[in-house]
């Protein structure tokens, strides 16, 4: 069976300015879509021009019609000019804001979304804690109701407003019990029933998941500060959610 027909979704988790061999992963695996997890910039040691040359990728890659661009934490502070988003120890500065946003307009930053979802598999780039999830409404009846914190999330920021979006538990130092889709870490995290989340954010050496075939979390983060793209990547076809080394990616390993 011809890889265009068995990679229905190619999944890039946390890329923190590490893009530059994305296009040849993409062109490897050709899949019908890919959705990347968010937190295009910021790394530890960079420069304003670095990310720049990110934005300069990210603004050709969010306008294709084949992917999906979803926010990190990493990127909301230079996507909205507000002093609570922005911490320096996080890796935020002035000069990065400005380099970016050189590159980057309004038009551009509007196309980053919070969720994909496409049955069974829900991704974001931290996960969503089943405890934000309104008790009242049937598991079923999810994409429905998350669409609608959406687009409470994106009204409430562009008036200058916090959301439970950005909610950062006691794991990252807040002081919250949990965190929202932006700041969740791994061991906040739990199965709901009958829903497959993919995220990033929380970094480990390997792929880290756990759940069965009725719902299951799978935290894909695998960029390290001394590799040039993620370690591992996520892949959606036929046969369900794979992931695959990298490397084998690019040496056009065949996968099953």
């Amino acid at each position: 069976m011809p890889r265009s027909l068995q990679a229905k979704i190619l999944v890039i988790p946390d890329l923190h300015c590490r893009h530059h061999r994305i296009e040849e992963i993409i062109d490897q695996v050709r899949p019908l879509r890919t959705v990347f997890l968010g937190d295009t910039f910021d790394q530890f040691g960079d420069s304003p021009s670095e990310n720049a040359d990110a934005a300069k990728w990210l603004r050709h890659s969010i306008h294709q019609s084949d992917r999906v661009h979803l926010i990190g934490n990493h990127d909301l502070p230079y996507c909205f000019d507000y002093n609570w988003l922005q911490i320096k120890q996080h890796g935020w500065t002035r000069e990065k804001f400005k380099a970016i946003n050189r590159v980057m307009k309004s038009v551009d930053w509007a196309m980053l979304q919070v969720f994909h979802i496409q049955r069974p598999y829900l991704f974001s780039h931290a996960g969503l804690q089943a405890s934000y999830v309104n008790p009242m409404i049937d598991l079923s009846d999810l994409p429905d109701w998350v669409r609608q914190e959406e687009t409470d999330f994106w009204s409430r920021l562009y008036h200058n407003e916090h959301h439970w979006f950005l909610n950062r538990g006691k794991a990252r130092g807040g002081d919250h019990a949990f965190g929202g889709p932006l700041w969740a870490d791994w061991k906040e995290m739990v199965v709901m029933p009958g829903w497959h989340q993919v995220f990033g954010h929380t970094p480990n050496q390997v792929i880290r998941t756990e759940g069965d075939e009725e719902g299951s979390i799978t935290c894909i983060d695998t960029v390290s500060r001394d590799s040039e793209y993620p370690s591992y990547v996520g892949i959606v076809n036929a046969h369900g959610y794979h992931q695959r080394r990298t490397v084998d990616v690019l040496a056009g390993v065949e996968y099953p």
